[in-house]
């Protein structure tokens, strides 16, 4: 991992290989955390590039539940809706309202998301909040999704890592760098697995 923190320190780009072995070994519990979180810094600090950005996605997602969403038929119009958070609004959980309501006007809505890392409350806490089980298994997700026609996979990866708690002692500028590519990276590791980056629809705050 030096050699990795090094290389963004330098301000140069991750080949697809290197972000490969970043994405594993962040995703490794017996990595130390102190070190994570410079190569988080380094990259922050550095600026993260679109391809360095997709090839974290991909290797997270390599290690995700896959939910094989393809082994049943959706009827209509399938979107995940994800919030990005971060806007320091102090708002209500806009992303997990407008599940519901995309589900009200006939879309097929398959949710992700986490527990709140920039707010009160994530999808995860409201949605447990309501009664709602999080943690279903791919197969009961798919049945929840095919008879109801929306379903929720919570996405634990920042639980399992800690890469969404910067280490102490961090600049404030910093740690804003951090959260904003954590949360980029959050939004896109869709359940629904689109094909290629141009499947990726991003909408506005006005957009809801």
């Amino acid at each position: 991992m030096d050699a990795l923190i090094h290389h963004l320190e330098e301000k140069q780009e991750l080949s697809s290989r290197e972000v490969q072995v970043a994405a594993s070994l962040l995703l490794d519990p017996a990595a130390p955390d102190e070190k994570k979180a410079r190569l988080l810094e380094a990259l922050a600090l550095k600026g993260e590039t679109p391809d360095e950005i997709a090839g974290f996605v991909e290797a997270f997602l390599e290690q995700a539940v896959n939910p094989h969403l393809g082994l049943i038929t959706l009827d209509g119009p399938t979107l995940d809706v994800c919030g990005t958070g971060g806007d320091q609004l102090d708002l209500f959980n806009i992303s997990t309202t407008a599940m519901f309501i995309s589900a009200a006007a006939g879309a097929i809505v398959v949710k992700h998301g986490n527990r709140g890392i920039t707010s009160k409350s994530g999808g995860a806490d409201v949605l447990e909040a309501l009664g709602v089980r999080i943690d279903l298994p791919a197969d009961e997700f798919r049945n929840c999704v095919e008879k109801a026609g929306m379903g929720f996979m919570f996405l634990s990866v920042t639980d399992q890592t800690g890469l969404s708690i910067p280490m102490p002692g961090t600049p404030p500028l910093l740690q804003i760098l951090i959260l904003i590519l954590l949360l980029i990276l959050i939004t896109l590791l869709s359940a629904l697995r689109p094909l290629s980056s141009s499947s990726f629809g991003i909408l506005p705050l006005s957009a809801f």
